[in-house]
């Protein structure tokens, strides 16, 4: 008897050890599950389904954004006023589903008809709101990175010392603190602080690909042997923030020329307890005759 109880929970043992590591495993595929967000991103979905306005409005943030695949960036009167559209760009079956429990926000991102789309939650006191949604197309896979010389006239003053923004607290200040000098280490191609400067979770999406921290890292190191710095920044013509917690949510519009922004970005920062970090970057071009509403 007493073989036999070891023997049953040896088992026990093993197939819970096995389910640890499957779930392990499957990591952020199983967190796409679950999450506070996650239901409020399905109730708009379905919401806009059904093409019910009122219902729509009730599960956006006063200060939602949308960006569609067009590039056109939209704020949530916009959102509403082209419903149909908004529904368009939400639908089909999600595929790479992840998400990100962070407190007050989370982030759901996935693909869809060759799509990537980021997607922000927020916690507000009447409960979680769609913060910012952003389309993405896929536009072919990034090739191999190769080192690039600059070109000499670059000079990275917006966005490495300073920004059209006025923060509106520490946290905010904390967060476009950390951003410049981030944009001051890609300038130089300083990997070691710009990696002391990313979350774990870090990955910057465009339209060729999705970044993650480590190979990201490696770029940096490749660029700086090569060349010992790269080209300045893009140069942000408008943006704005907001903090939930120990989290910060940067939206801006880029471009060389002012008057014609080419492209959206979405970023956010955490605080960890150890000061804050990027965890996120997703860039998109933008309409730029349309791309005035949002920012």
């Amino acid at each position: 008897m007493k073989n036999y109880m070891r023997h049953l929970v040896t088992q026990m043992f093993t197939i819970g050890a096995v389910c640890c590591i499957l779930a392990a495993s499957q990591g952020e595929s199983m967190a796409a599950e679950g999450g506070k967000a996650f239901a409020p991103d399905h109730a708009l979905t379905e919401a806009l389904a059904k093409g019910d306005k009122a219902a729509v409005g009730g599960l956006l943030d006063g200060k939602f954004q949308w960006v569609d695949v067009a590039g056109i960036v939209r704020n949530k009167s916009d959102a509403l006023e082209n419903l149909a559209a908004f529904a368009a760009s939400d639908a089909g079956s999600p595929t790479e589903l992840v998400t990100r429990d962070y407190g007050q926000v989370e982030m759901l991102r996935g693909i869809h008809r060759n799509v990537k789309f980021a997607h922000i939650g927020v916690k507000s006191a009447a409960g979680w709101r769609a913060f910012v949604y952003v389309d993405t197309p896929i536009r072919g896979k990034a090739a191999e990175f190769t080192p690039r010389a600059p070109r000499d006239a670059d000079r990275c003053d917006n966005p490495c010392n300073t920004l059209p923004y006025t923060p509106q607290n520490a946290a905010q200040a904390g967060a476009m603190k950390t951003w410049m000098r981030i944009k001051t280490d890609e300038w130089h191609a300083n990997a070691e602080d710009w990696d002391s400067l990313t979350d774990v979770d870090h990955i910057t999406i465009n339209s060729t690909g999705a970044l993650p921290k480590g190979p990201h890292v490696e770029q940096l190191v490749k660029q700086r042997a090569a060349f010992g710095g790269a080209n300045a920044g893009v140069p942000v013509i408008s943006m704005r923030l907001a903090d939930f917690g120990n989290v910060v949510v940067m939206t801006d519009l880029e471009g060389r020329n002012s008057a014609k922004p080419s492209a959206f970005a979405l970023r956010m920062f955490i605080d960890r307890g150890a000061g804050w970090k990027i965890c996120l970057s997703v860039h998109t071009s933008v309409a730029a005759n349309e791309a005035s509403t949002g920012v």
